[in-house]
């Protein structure tokens, strides 16, 4: 099933994928995001970040299957 982020962590994370450190290193934000937001609207990017395997496959198939 796709469900989208909580959108009380948006902020937060959209900071870190504008971080210098993110550049740097992706691995701890990829790893939070798919722990705390696996499919996360982010207002910096203008698109939807989906972090995890399953769902970009359920996506791909219309989220039903």
């Amino acid at each position: 099933e796709c469900v989208p982020s909580d959108p009380a962590v948006a902020p937060s994370l959209d900071a870190l994928l504008a971080s210098p450190d993110f550049i740097a290193d992706p691995y701890p934000t990829y790893a939070r995001l798919r722990r705390e937001a696996p499919v996360h609207w982010s207002d910096g990017w203008g698109v939807w970040v989906v972090s995890r395997y399953e769902d970009v496959v359920a996506i791909l198939r219309g989220c039903g299957g």
